[in-house]
């Protein structure tokens, strides 16, 4: 009898151990989902902020349609944040972002759609017939080429989104929501950066409204 009972306890043991470990690993899973082991984002000065947007021409986006707007501020050569604040009433697939020279000359492309996708290219120019058409660049730690890639911190169309651009060292740290996503490789420009906003206007065009655009240091 008596070794029954301890089989028994033995038992009880084991399953509740199994238990609480798969709890464990649930949970910090679910941590890990949410940013928790996320690199914090860095102090920062702001140097500027638009509410308006008035450089950019139109609220309309157009159907298949790519169009680039340049900000009248430029960044500093380094330590540049950048952020800025919309939603689209459009097609959701739909996309806005953040643009950047490089000093190659060409321009880093960073954006989201209404589908809570994400992407960076490098362009060639400001006027791509199709995004598609800019190859994706490369995150440089992971070597992931940054297609178009889905993201659970993203919201659909017409829901406010937020695209934060972070510079640390030969890298733009890219937030989407406060969260980190991806680490961009970016070599600046010797002189103060240009860039600005763009939209995309999906198959059937829409609206976009501009919340904020935002420059500034990081610490």
């Amino acid at each position: 009898m008596s070794f029954h009972i301890s089989d028994q306890w033995l038992w009880r043991v084991v399953v509740g151990g199994t238990i609480m470990s798969m709890g464990l690993m649930g949970g910090m899973a679910w941590l890990l989902s949410q940013g928790f082991a996320d690199p914090p984002a860095p102090p920062s000065t702001p140097l500027w902020q638009d509410t308006q947007l008035d450089w950019v021409p139109s609220t309309t986006l157009d159907s298949d349609t790519f169009s680039a707007s340049t900000s009248p501020f430029l960044l500093p050569e380094s330590n540049l944040l950048l952020e800025a604040q919309a939603y689209i009433r459009a097609d959701p697939l739909a996309a806005w972002g953040l643009w950047l020279l490089t000093k190659e000359g060409n321009y880093l492309v960073v954006g989201i759609n209404g589908s809570q996708y994400v992407t960076a290219r490098l362009c060639p120019t400001l006027e791509p017939a199709r995004l598609e058409d800019c190859p994706p660049t490369v995150e440089p730690t992971q070597h992931i080429l940054m297609y178009w890639k889905t993201y659970h911190h993203l919201y659909l169309y017409n829901q406010v989104n937020t695209v934060q651009l972070v510079q640390a060292g030969d890298v733009l740290v890219l937030r989407l929501n406060q969260e980190w996503m991806w680490d961009i490789h970016y070599q600046p420009p010797p002189s103060r950066i240009q860039w600005g906003v763009w939209v995309y206007g999906g198959p059937t065009g829409g609206f976009i409204d501009w919340n904020y655009a935002t420059a500034g240091v990081s610490e």
